[in-house]
């Protein structure tokens, strides 16, 4: 499990079998488009940049409404402070739930001074769009994880691995790289942060010992 291995072994394990290509070049496409409405200063962070973009997951989709797992409402009122919180104004948000994404802009844009929420079929044209929407659902995603791992400050839901799975793929470059370990203090609601990436919501162990690099 990820929380059991050294920094080193987190961080190169996952890359023996390389994402698709086509994955590879539409996040690099749409990073390349975050980068242009920025003028960022790059983390010492292999690439992190500080004054890009935030990344949100939301996890929306009708299978986790049926559960009965964190609501849109609730992590729209955990997501909204923490995107006031830094002065950074562009938000990239991700969700197999298109709704709940223009929904929450809707929000963000009433944030003073407003944030921009984009997605990924915001940032992408022509033949790049036309080759993400050929992608499956899940496919899809994978475009989603390598953006969101870039993010100058990430959060996602508990109830979420893929969520817990960015936030881990991050702390490998943190002060806190190797821990699983948290910040001390947090507030209710929060269940991980670390200097990179919140995680918010409802306790959750399960991750401990099932997710792997």
């Amino acid at each position: 499990p990820v929380c059991d291995d050294p920094p080193a072994f987190v961080a190169n394990f996952g890359r023996l079998v390389e994402f698709r290509t086509d994955t590879q070049h539409l996040a690099s496409t749409i990073l390349s488009a975050l980068l242009t409405r920025s003028s960022p200063a790059l983390l010492p962070h292999y690439g992190l940049a500080n004054n890009t973009f935030i990344g949100l997951h939301f996890r929306t989709e009708i299978d986790a409404v049926n559960v009965g797992y964190t609501s849109f409402e609730e992590q729209t009122a955990a997501y909204l402070p923490f995107v006031s919180s830094t002065p950074i104004r562009t938000v990239y948000a991700a969700s197999g739930n298109i709704t709940s994404l223009s929904l929450f802009a809707v929000e963000a844009a009433k944030l003073d001074p407003p944030a921009t929420v984009v997605a990924k079929g915001d940032l992408l044209e022509g033949k790049d769009k036309q080759a993400l929407e050929a992608l499956t659902w899940d496919q899809q995603a994978l475009v989603d994880y390598l953006v969101l791992t870039k993010a100058a400050r990430f959060a996602g839901v508990s109830d979420s691995s893929f969520s817990w799975g960015i936030a881990y793929a991050r702390q490998v470059v943190s002060a806190e790289a190797g821990t699983c370990q948290s910040v001390g203090g947090l507030q209710e609601g929060v269940q991980f942060r670390d200097e990179l990436s919140t995680v918010f919501g409802r306790p959750r162990d399960w991750h401990i010992n099932k997710l792997w690099p």
